[in-house]
């Protein structure tokens, strides 16, 4: 995957591997860049299922949660490792490209119910994580106003830090 992104993904985890060094804040905003930290976190959990394949784990049902669709697909068999890096750092590609609001993301410590309740128009429920942890996606101004509704029930907001209002 290193060949299609601007550094090799190690230089993104690791930056003190760079020739030219880089201050920490620039470090993680080149990480958490969706077009960066796509393909890095495909390449984690890819080398994570090989690490498990070297000590004889296979797994007899594969499953993974946004970009670890990619990595359970290859570790099934169903993809090409090769062909799944393509389609990775296209996906990171495709979003980083996106124009205007984005979007944005808050986990709630509480049930479906309770995310609905707070919710307004342009936030939906995105995932739910555990039956007592939801996360409500949406454009920034929604986003905004969902923060400040849950504040107003009682509920503690964590604001993701995300790119793009995923899922």
């Amino acid at each position: 995957i290193g060949d299609r992104t601007a550094l090799p993904l190690s230089h993104y985890l690791y930056p003190e591997l760079r020739r030219t060094p880089v201050d920490a804040e620039q470090a993680e905003s080149e990480l958490t860049a969706t077009e960066h930290t796509q393909p890095v976190l495909y390449a984690v959990a890819n080398a994570l299922t090989r690490i498990l394949e070297d000590a004889g784990v296979k797994p007899t049902v594969t499953a993974g949660h946004s970009v670890g669709e990619f990595a359970a697909a290859v570790a099934s068999g169903v993809l090409s490792a090769e062909d799944d890096a393509r389609f990775v750092t296209a996906r990171g590609r495709a979003m980083a490209d996106m124009t205007g609001d984005c979007g944005a993301m808050l986990a709630i410590r509480g049930d479906v119910q309770t995310a609905e309740s707070i919710l307004v128009p342009g936030a939906i429920v995105a995932n739910i994580n555990h039956p007592q942890q939801t996360v409500i996606a949406g454009t920034t101004n929604a986003i905004d106003q969902v923060e400040a509704k849950a504040h107003e029930a009682g509920i503690t907001p964590i604001r993701l830090n995300v790119s793009h209002g995923f899922h």
